[in-house]
């Protein structure tokens, strides 16, 4: 059962996705879960919340670590959906039910550990298009070319995808091919 831990050093994960330095979306994911903690009904701080229910702050944890290596872009179902469990169990506690919390907490953990077994599939069926990737990230194209990188990253998702529920034809086909 892989996990993700800063520096991971699994070889099938290119040494991009391995890198422990936060990306401008998870630095913007960051900020946009410390808007809503901020903003819970209740009255609630977010550590009161995530303190009611230790789970949650556990699923957190693993959803910033997957943002940081791009599991969204390798995983994406499993992501969302693990993402979508977390708004639900932050909601739950904010309206004061713990125990609903926790199960939504439970699902995410979850659906985060099913993503990263997926993440093996799409990455073995999607290697070429991640080391090419990985080219045009050090040649700096999502600067040079933000629109064409941007493009490509959701062709590279919507076959990640297709990996990752289980048809990998389907996602080579539908791969990237620069």
């Amino acid at each position: 059962m892989p996990t993700f831990s800063k520096g991971s050093n699994h070889p099938s994960i290119p040494a991009r996705l391995r890198s422990p330095r936060p990306t401008a979306v998870g630095l913007m994911l960051l900020g946009a879960l410390m808007a809503l903690g901020c903003a819970t009904g209740s009255g609630l701080t977010r550590e009161q919340v995530l303190g009611q229910v230790e789970t949650i702050g556990a699923l957190e944890a693993r959803l910033d670590l997957a943002q940081e290596h791009d599991l969204q872009i390798l995983a994406p179902s499993g992501v969302a959906a693990a993402r979508e469990s977390f708004d639900r169990a932050m909601a739950s506690a904010d309206d004061g039910a713990p125990n609903e919390a926790e199960r939504y907490a439970k699902q995410g953990l979850a659906q985060l550990e099913q993503a990263e077994k997926d993440l093996q599939r799409s990455s073995d069926a999607l290697r070429e298009v991640l080391v090419r990737r990985q080219q045009a990230i050090a040649a700096d194209a999502p600067t040079l070319l933000p629109e064409r990188f941007q493009a490509l990253d959701q062709q590279l998702i919507k076959a990640s995808g297709m990996a990752e529920n289980g048809d990998v034809k389907a996602a080579k086909n539908a791969a990237p091919h620069c």
